[in-house]
Formats: C-alpha cells, structure tokens, sequence
C-alpha cells in the first residue's frame, strides 16, 4: 500500500532542518534496515504464544509463569491483527497492540460470565493457540514508517553518547533501588514518602529525568535513548509507593478486588449485587486474566495495575502525539509531560484506570485513520488564526516554522486517512466502535466523554464518518436505557445543573486540615495551572504557525471532558476526572509550545528542561506527601480475608478497618443496608465511655439474622477518627470491656488484629 506522499520543498534544507525529523520512507522489514526481519519476529512471538499455552494448560505456578503469560497475553492476540495493517508507526503499533489485546480479552470474557460458561483456562489456552498458529500461517506486510531516524549508526559520536546514556541510566536505577532499599516502611507521618526517601532515591530519580531531556534535546537521533530512560522514570514514579508497601495500596482498590474474586468463584455476574456487576467488563477481563496468569486472587497482582497502566498511557500519548506532529521531541515532551503532571492518582487497579486507557486507545484509532476534511467554514478558521506570513502555501513548503506544522502542507498528518484503503477505514470504524463498547460497560463515565469529545469531530468533518459519533452515542444509551432505573435509583444521573457548585464540591472527608494537606493541595494547584497554561500557549502556537487544524483538535480534545460538569460532579471526583483526560492533550500543546517551530534548538532546549524539571518537582511533592492515608496494612488484609471465608448469610460487621470487601463472599455483607454499618452511624464521634450494653442495643435493634463481628487492630487504634470515625481513645476503653464480656467471642487474634463475635 503507498505510504501518504511527503509535503513538497524547496531548497538545500534538510529534512532534519525543516522538523529535526526523517522523511517518512518504505521500509521492509524483511531487510536489515534497523528493523528485525518480520518473519523473525512472528516466529517469536509465536513461540512465546504456544510456550504460554502450555504454562495455562499445566497450570505451571509461580510468579515466573505470571509475569510471562500476562506479557504475552497483552501481545499475541493483537500483533495476530494488527501486523496486517500497514503504515502504522511502530509507537502506535505498540500502543495498538496492547489495547486491541485488551479488547478481545474483554469480549471474550463478557461473552463466558453473561453466558455463565465460565471455562477460562480452556478459552485462554485456545485464543494463545489460534493467535500464535495464525503467526505462523499468514504472512503480513512487512512496510512501516519509522518514527524518526532512530539509530545512530554510522555516526560515531552519536552512538557513543547514547552508550554512555544508558551506562549512566543502569547507574541511576542502581540508585534508585538503594534507595528504596534505605526507605522506611513502617508508619508514615503526614509528609507521607517525602522524609523517609533516602537521598539515593532522589539522586536516581533526578539522574534518570536528566537523561530524558538530554534524550529529548537529541529526538530523533536515538530513540532508544529517550525510551529506556523515561520508561525507567516512569516505573520509578509510580512503581515506589507499591513496592514500600505492605499490601495493595489504596483502601477503596479492594471492592475491585472483592468483584473480580467474586467473579472467578462464581464464573457469572449478578446485576442486582451492585453496579459494578452491571458494568463488568473490567472486572470480567481481570478474572480472565488472573486465570491465564495462575494468579486467582486480584490481591496478587492488583498492586502491578499502577505502574502497568502509567507505562500504557504514556505510549498512547506519545503514539497519539506523533500522530499529529512530525516532531519526535514534540511526541516524547508530551509523554513526560504527561507522566510529570498526573498527580491524580487514578492509575491503580479500577475500571476507570481501564476506560481511561482505552479512551486514548479510541482517539488514537480515530486520529490515525479516520482523518477528513471538515467543511469550508471551519477551514477558514484556520486559516484565519495563523499569522500572515503562514497563509500562503508557498511559505508553508519552505519555511521551518510552518513545515512542522501546516495542515495543508502534510497531507500524510492533515489528510491522513486518505491514504488508507476502504477496508482499512472500515476495520478502523469497527475498532472505535468496539473499543466504544468495551469502554461502555465497564465504565459509567468514561464513554460520555469519549463522545463529547468525538460526536463534534465527526460531525464537523474532522473526522470520518459523520456518523461515527452518534454510533458511539448509540452504543452508550442502549446499554444505560436497561440500567436506567437501578443507576437512577442507587445514584442518580445527574448531581445538579450547577457547573460551578459540580467543579467545587468536595466531599467532607476529602477536606484538608493539616498543614502538609493544605501544602499538597497548593502544588496540586500550581502543577496543574503550570501545565494547563503551557499547554494552552503551545495550542496557540502551532495554530499561529500553520498548524490549525491539529490545533483545533487537540484542543477541543483537552476542553471537551469539562463539559461533564453541566450535570455531574460525580461524587467530588468529577474535577479529577477531567484533568486526566484533559492532560493527555495539554501535554501535546506542552511539546508545540517548545519545540513547534523553533529555529534556535537551544532555546527550545533550555525552556523546555526548565519547564519539565518544575513539573517532575511539584510532582513528587504532591503525589508521595498524602501516602500515609492510602496504605492498607498487611494484617488488616489478612484479617478481612479470614472474615471472608467465615461469612454466612446473614451476618454483619459493625466495626471494621479498611479493606472490609475483600473475598468472593463480598455480596453477603450487602443483603442488607445495616450489614456494613459502623458504630460512628450510631454513636457518633464519641468522646465519652461507650458501655458494651450500648453495642449490644446497637446490635439487637438491627434484628439480622446472622452472627455480628467487630475488628480491632493497631492501625485503627492509631487511625481511627480516619477509619471508622470514632476517636481512638474510645476503642481502647471499648475493646478490652467487650474482650470481658460473656457475650462477646474472640474468634481471631494475630496480635495485630482482633475479632469479636456476638450472636444475634
């Protein structure tokens, strides 16, 4: 298939003067042009397929046999498809493959638990079997354009400073891991990570973001050198506080974990057990994959899902960055800009995580193959917001400043889906549908801001076909119109019509008090403003230059989530929500801003290293201070663990720490409204003596059939106002009066924890 034809030029000017970029070239891999043969690489690929096969079929344990048939389960069904597409990027075939994987596992497990024929080992054998046979049997076009240079061979002293890049790179990481080593795990104050850092774990840090500007200041002479050290960064960033911790991090994650255990026991879905059994195909996927992996808990391998999905959207962004600028420091700044700013601690292991990743999955099909041409209205603007000088086609071809980023000039960027075939475009459409569905029943937010964002692409022509949109809006009704009652009911669809009240409202628990809070939120505060505002200056200028039509894009990309603010604040966490998806593209206008058009590298280098060092620092500041409330102790997990297995139906827990939903035994502690209740619903924020008559009125006036259980641990008599909002002195008063009374049974002790039982 031709590669889309590159934008005329005149003179002696180099494709690397225009935009510090190759120009877009056939490459067949079956040659030893930098690429490894494709046969080769479908015979690896293949090899790992079938070996995983048998590891899932022998159900071979151990954490070996996880980490390799996870790794090989989120390739070998999407290369299966994805080799036969050509001109994809190799960032965006990377990106693809991921997801495409992602979607297939997700029907598939859709289709065993509404079917409740839940055979997963036998289906997961099956699809790594046909996947890596087909490898072997259909040979793919092996064509490809490259994303930049991306070797420096045959230039010495190139390849020298990346060899000597990457030494200094093992070194940082060497670092870094001393420093871990050095951190301290016990109780954290309210600074959280921030004092218990050994310095080493700075220096590692530090060194590893230097390297990727010194990486970014070189795009595209080596790829490699800016993708092991922000790879690297960013498993430094988001894979530390699980690695200190003693147990999945987060209280909340445990729910997620209760339904995909829930869902691995039972291989079906019960809609009237909670919302999250209406909407399963996150939790279908993951008890799918906790099967392939031999992991049948989600506590094994829960704690991954941070770090695995921050190193999945920075390839999205990266491949949809370079999706619409031929600049390689412009796709790479995006990455880290994107990675530095994402303080909102949503990548962990949640269905919102999941949508998240497959929104930028959809806008990077979209963008990829679905370009067209919008109506003349609309091309006017463009034109009308570039500056003078950058409206005439001539000066676009030739001068450096508009050649980077003028739609009109680069029809394989502006027009790109031109080049596609009808069957191409065709299978694009059924992916961005299918990624559509998927998004829709596992998430209830996320597919609205897929089509508030792609319904006026479309229907602008910006995006082909004009019916795209209102596909995605017809998919997100018809599976909300048979839920509608229930998420009326237990939510409510809409918070209010008040766009302000819906940007503002925080939850009372979320309020900050203490002095290292407040600090947190002044460098959430200022990070946020600092990328949102350069951002919106780098959309400024590309549209000045040229570039209006990516401009307008990938603005109206990064302004449309707001929009959900006119009827949702979504619990408080609305505003987050936005920032996230809004990051992604302001991170894109972080690469124009300083590398769009930059004639002096140095000044593009030096700001843009200012920049991105104030964002790596108010990051670390605001993402590592709040860790003391978001850890879950170890014995408290074992504790609710062994409660889970002990449930019958009936029963209660009146008092517990966090996480208390934990087991595949979860929906019986949600029969009834009072089965979860804590005695703060009663008794308040005590200060006074409670009586362990007063617990057992308590008890008696809920009339539950079954037995009622309190925990007391360690962590709670520390934390719990926090926990269960009763102050920690009255538990130490409570406690030992119920371990005296005849009533009371304790049925577990680790030291750490203890249980009571009382019969109702």
């Amino acid at each position: 298939m031709p590669e889309p034809a590159a934008a005329p030029r005149s003179g002696p000017l180099s494709a690397r003067d225009l935009d510090g970029d190759a120009p877009t070239r056939r490459r067949d891999r079956n040659r030893s042009d930098g690429y490894p043969p494709a046969r080769l690489v479908d015979f690896v690929i293949a090899a790992a397929g079938f070996l995983a096969a048998l590891l899932v079929a022998f159900d071979v344990p151990g954490d070996l046999r996880a980490f390799f048939t996870f790794a090989v389960w989120v390739t070998v069904p999407g290369w299966a498809l994805l080799r036969f597409v050509t001109g994809l990027r190799p960032s965006a075939r990377v990106a693809l493959t991921l997801s495409v994987s992602v979607v297939i596992a997700t029907i598939v497990a859709l289709t065993m638990v509404w079917t409740t024929l839940w055979f997963p080992r036998a289906v997961g054998v099956a699809i790594l079997v046909v996947a890596s046979a087909s490898l072997l049997v259909w040979r793919a076009p092996g064509s490809a354009p490259s994303d930049g240079k991306g070797s420096a061979r045959g230039r010495p002293v190139a390849r020298i400073v990346t060899i000597a890049s990457l030494v200094v790179l093992a070194g940082a990481v060497v670092a870094w891991i001393f420093g871990l080593a050095q951190t301290g795990t016990g109780d954290l104050g309210e600074w959280g990570l921030l004092p218990e850092f050994s310095i080493w774990w700075y220096v590692g840090v530090g060194i590893t973001l230097l390297l990727c500007l010194v990486g970014i200041a070189r795009a595209p002479a080596s790829k490699i050198a800016v993708a092991l050290p922000l790879t690297a960064l960013i498993v430094q960033l988001f894979a530390t506080a699980d690695l200190l911790a003693p147990a999945p991090r987060l209280p909340w994650v445990y729910k997620h974990i209760a339904v995909t255990n829930y869902i691995t026991s039972a291989g079906s879905v019960d809609p009237w057990i909670d919302i999250y059994n209406r909407f399963p195909g996150f939790f279908s996927s993951s008890a799918l994959l906790g099967e392939v992996m031999g992991q049948r808990d989600a506590v094994s391998y829960a704690g991954y899902a941070g770090v695995a999905s921050a190193l999945l959207d920075a390839v999205l962004v990266y491949a949809i960055a370079r999706t619409v600028s031929r600049h390689a420091a412009v796709a790479w700044t995006a990455a880290l800009g994107f990675t530095g700013a994402n303080w909102v601690g949503q990548n962990y292991y949640s269905p919102q995580t999941f949508g998240f990743a497959l929104y930028l999955a959809l806008v990077l099909v979209a963008l990829t193959f679905l370009r067209g041409e919008p109506f003349r209205w609309v091309r006017r603007i463009e034109t009308m917001i570039a500056l003078p000088r950058y409206r005439s086609a001539g000066d676009r071809h030739t001068d450096h400043l508009a050649f980077e980023g003028a739609s009109n000039a680069l029809p394989e960027i502006a027009g790109r889906s031109k080049s596609y075939p009808r069957a191409t475009r065709w299978a694009a459409i059924g992916a961005v549908l299918a990624l559509q569905a998927v998004i829709v029943v596992s998430h209830q937010l996320t597919p609205y801001i897929a089509i508030l964002t792609i319904l006026p692409l479309s229907v602008i022509g910006y995006l082909r076909p004009r019916w795209l949109g209102l596909g995605m809006t017809a998919l997100a009704l018809l599976y909300l119109v048979p839920n509608l009652d229930y998420v009326q009911d237990q939510f409510g669809l809409f918070s209010g019509f008040d766009v302000f009240g819906n940007a503002t409202y925080t939850p009372e628990a979320a309020v900050q008090t203490t002095e290292a809070e407040m600090a947190q939120s002044t460098l959430v505060k200022l990070l946020s403003v600092l990328v949102i505002g350069l951002g919106g200056l780098g959309f400024l200028r590309k549209a000045m230059q040229g570039g209006g039509r990516e401009a307008l894009i990938v603005l109206w990309l990064s302004a449309a989530p707001a929009l959900t603010l006119l009827g949702q604040s979504y619990g408080g966490e609305g505003r987050f929500r936005i920032y996230l998806f809004a990051l992604a593209f302001f991170a894109i206008g972080l690469g124009w801003l300083f590398w769009s058009g930059i004639k002096a590298r140095w000044v593009a280098i030096v700001a843009s290293s200012i920049a991105m060092l104030a964002i790596a620092s108010l990051f670390v500041g605001a993402y590592f201070q709040p860790e003391a409330k978001l850890r879950v102790t170890a014995y408290d997990l074992e504790a609710s663990q062994w409660l889970d297995a002990q449930l019958e139906e009936g029963d209660t827990v009146m008092l517990a720490p966090a996480p208390l939903l934990v087991g595949e035994n979860y929906p019986l502690l949600l029969e009834y409204p009072e089965q979860t209740y804590n005695l703060q619903y009663f008794i308040g924020y005590a200060e006074t003596d409670v009586a362990v008559e007063d617990v057992e009125y308590i008890i008696d006036t809920q009339q539950l059939p079954g037995a009622t259980y309190l925990m007391f641990s360690d962590s709670m008599q520390k934390f719990g106002t926090v926990q269960v909002g009763i102050e920690p002195k009255v538990l130490e008063v409570l406690e030992p009066r119920l371990a005296r009374s005849p009533d009371f049974e304790e049925v577990y002790n680790s030291g750490d924890v203890r249980i009571y039982r009382y019969e109702n």
